[in-house]
């Protein structure tokens, strides 16, 4: 089946990261690519985000309607108007697809802000080393994280890169099928 884009609008990620050495890593290897915020106090990025107006729950919600008939024909009827509006809204910019994390953070840990986040409908990536294993995978399995990556996975910057992409396609990939 192929996919068609409705629309075309840029994400951001947010990065967290008590140790400004990390964060300024990833804008290096990660800023050509995406869109990047960096926060090195957790508890201020948990403010940001959530005070972050949910661009896409305020506007395409109202884009799209559907009917089902007799539950055999699915009819999407869609607002080009709406569409057209939401181009020239420049909250768009601040749409948070992915948010990357690290585990250990002398304000609040990962795993904790992710639950303090959970529900907002973007991905959670947290950052992690071996000692944190059975805790990131407590984590993974009850929802709270989409994925985690070992600081110590040799070429870390290329497998978040491709996680990342990965992420975005399956995460908010609104699309004509």
């Amino acid at each position: 089946m192929q996919m068609i884009p409705l629309i075309f609008y840029p994400l951001t990620i947010i990065c967290i990261d008590d140790n400004p050495e990390i964060l300024e890593i990833l804008k290096k290897n990660l800023g050509n690519n995406f869109r990047l915020i960096t926060y090195e106090s957790a508890y201020l990025a948990l403010k940001e985000i959530k005070s972050t107006n949910k661009f896409l729950n305020k506007y395409l919600n109202n884009i799209f309607s559907k009917e089902n008939k007799d539950n055999l024909d699915l009819q999407l009827n869609i607002k080009i108007a709406q569409i057209s509006k939401i181009t020239m809204l420049e909250e768009r910019y601040k749409e948070i697809c992915i948010v990357i994390s690290d585990y250990r953070m002398s304000e609040l840990d990962g795993i904790e802000l992710f639950k303090n986040i959970s529900g907002l409908g973007f991905k959670k990536i947290l950052l992690t080393e071996h000692q944190d294993y059975q805790k990131v995978m407590n984590a993974f399995n009850a929802r709270t994280i989409d994925l985690f990556l070992l600081k110590s996975t040799e070429n870390i910057v290329a497998e978040l890169t491709e996680n990342i992409k990965n992420l975005m396609k399956i995460g908010r990939a609104h699309v004509w099928t």
